[in-house]
């Protein structure tokens, strides 16, 4: 068998994901379902007539035992992750080792993805295991801002990183303030950590982005030269306007779908 090609193999991985996130919508949130249940079950009291009642009252009421079994498997996000092993086991044989082929065609799986993958792995003895680096990043509103004091100066506070169980995620500068911003654009140039593409972490890095002036609450620039990363240490400004607030938020590399 040939070697699945990297776009099938992405595809394949982000439509387990796309399954997953929705089975993961349900957790916790039951009560639409159960609230129909009594509407269900109050129909055939409803009906009038003792005989037609007395004749499917006990397969309505099993119907809503049913439902409730399955709602309570669906409460466990490892026994949802159970439900993709073997399609996960399946891309590792097909791949010939999932994680070195990521890595060799510098791809990333959607954090689902990747939970599913590594606890199929302890279960069914697959080739490796997927590191945190080959998950893109969750989005977060603010990985840390700065409070502009003046052309050149400013307070810096550090914000939430990119859940550490997983990887880079595109990073934007973002107006972060009330209100429009200046009169003068203003460049940013931002610290950052990130890994590299053999899953090291790397500090210190930087890339920039110019706010234009007068741009409007949640205007977002892209980091120069597409920067990807999982934490902010520091932010500058050139052309800075007093009284502005520029944050840096990740994003999802994609949305994925069945």
């Amino acid at each position: 068998m040939a070697t699945i090609s990297p776009t099938n193999c992405q595809l394949l991985c982000d439509s387990v994901a796309a399954h997953l996130i929705a089975e993961v919508g349900l957790i916790g949130s039951p009560s639409a379902i159960v609230a129909g249940q009594a509407t269900s079950l109050g129909h055939v009291a409803g009906l009038g007539d003792a005989g037609q009642e007395f004749a499917l009252i006990d397969a309505f009421e099993q119907f809503v035992a049913n439902e409730n079994a399955w709602l309570a498997v669906v409460q466990a996000y490892n026994t949802l992750l159970d439900g993709a092993a073997a399609a996960c086991a399946a891309l590792d044989a097909a791949t010939a080792g999932l994680a070195a082929f990521l890595q060799a065609n510098s791809l990333q799986v959607d954090p689902h993805f990747l939970d599913a993958f590594n606890h199929a792995a302890t279960r069914r003895s697959l080739v490796a295991t997927l590191g945190a680096f080959l998950a893109f990043g969750n989005a977060v509103a603010n990985l840390g801002q700065i409070s502009v004091t003046g052309a050149t100066t400013g307070t810096f506070a550090a914000g939430t990183s990119v859940n550490s169980a997983y990887g880079n995620a595109p990073l934007a500068l973002v107006n972060a303030g009330s209100g429009a911003t200046g009169a003068s654009p203003t460049v940013a140039t931002v610290t950052y950590n990130k890994y590299n593409a053999s899953g090291v972490l790397q500090t210190g890095q930087t890339a920039t982005a110019t706010m234009p002036n007068g741009s409007a609450p949640g205007t977002a620039v892209a980091l120069s030269g597409a920067a990807a990363g999982i934490a902010v240490t520091g932010i500058s400004v050139t052309g800075g306007n007093s009284g502005d607030t520029l944050a840096i938020k990740s994003a999802l590399l994609r949305t994925v779908g069945y």
